[in-house]
């Protein structure tokens, strides 16, 4: 399944940088007209490292020409920008308890660009500015200066998981700063995926398949809200709510087992399960494809071997093409990208 590509709107003031009229005990970065301008540390490889998987833009409450001048200030020419947008694309609206105006930033008119709401984020320091769609927002505190500040590296980690999740909106991204540093599930499942590699390159392991089966039940029951079964049962693996039961497969595929068989499943004829779940990997544990398969497509599609008394089941293009297999790549990958 082809996901657009996640679009990132950065704000500028307290989030990138921070700007003062003030003289600053330490040299600024740069002066714009009478501002002093410190750029937030981290903050080129931040976007560098953003624009790997993401496309980016930029939208401020100040002025225009402010933000078009900061912007070619912070931004390295060879990261390209969706657009830069200032005030003039914001809403003006008023806090009738203290009869203030503030700034909203409706990401409608983003999607009237074509994009899709289920696929943008937008980092901002002020929660008020995202009201409209809190669901996309990503709060970031403010930066007032400071050269310690460590903020945009867990940043970066933090936003690419969201690469490959169907809708972002989905996820809860309240309260993410206050954790210390925590290596997001995807990467620790691509260091280990690395290491059983080179293990098996060594000779020092002969397989590479844990822990493919368990990860394969833990997002299959967070995508579909199933039940996983007491590890001694025989058949299933899970439940729903309305009692069917599902047999769950992972199969991870590399250069050492390029196959797409899935085990063994017994029992065929006793009616044991209701679906197959089948999950596809890569050698990094990214999911490449989910499938949802009915018990007769397994007994159609399977080969019964006497001396393992089961049926040996591939994930091939027969099995997949077969009119009751369904696509639920999109709900495993949304279980995925919130794997954390």
């Amino acid at each position: 399944m082809n996901l657009p590509r996640l679009l990132i709107i950065l704000d500028l003031d307290e989030t990138l940088i921070h700007a003062t009229s003030a003289p600053t005990v330490t040299p600024s970065d740069f002066i714009f007209e009478e501002f002093h301008v410190r750029q937030r540390p981290f903050v080129v490889d931040f976007l560098r490292r953003l624009s790997v998987f993401v496309e980016i833009a930029i939208w401020s409450s100040a002025t225009d020409d402010y933000v078009q001048a900061i912007t070619s200030h912070i931004i390295p020419k060879e990261i390209p920008l969706r657009f830069v947008w200032g005030r003039s694309r914001c809403i003006c609206a008023r806090k009738t308890e203290h009869s203030e105006d503030y700034w909203i930033k409706d990401l409608k008119k983003v999607k009237k660009m074509g994009y899709s709401l289920e696929r943008i984020l937008i980092v901002d320091d002020s929660p008020e500015k995202i009201e409209q769609q809190y669901g996309n927002h990503v709060f970031i505190e403010p930066f007032n200066g400071d050269t310690t500040d460590q903020m945009l590296p867990r940043l970066a980690d933090y936003l690419e998981k969201f690469a490959h999740t169907p809708n972002v909106r989905k996820i809860e991204k309240r309260g993410w700063h206050e954790a210390g540093p925590v290596i997001p599930t995807a990467e620790l499942l691509a260091t280990f995926g690395q290491t059983l590699g080179e293990l098996r390159r060594r000779g020092i392991c002969r397989s590479e398949n844990i822990p493919t089966g368990d990860f394969a039940e833990y997002l299959a029951c967070k995508a579909f809200s199933l039940k996983q079964a007491a590890n001694a049962n025989k058949g299933y693996d899970a439940t729903d709510s309305e009692g069917k039961r599902y047999q769950i497969k992972g199969r991870r595929i590399t250069i050492y087992s390029p196959s797409t068989q899935l085990g063994v499943l017994r029992d065929l004829e006793t009616d044991s399960f209701d679906f197959l779940i089948v999950i596809l990997f890569d050698a990094a544990y990214r999911v490449t494809a989910a499938y949802r398969i009915t018990i007769d497509a397994c007994r159609k599609h399977g080969r019964f071997v006497k001396w393992i008394n089961g049926h040996i089941i591939y994930a091939n293009r027969a099995m997949i093409d077969h009119a009751d297999t369904s696509d639920i790549t999109v709900e495993i990958l949304e279980a995925y990208g919130n794997a954390d």
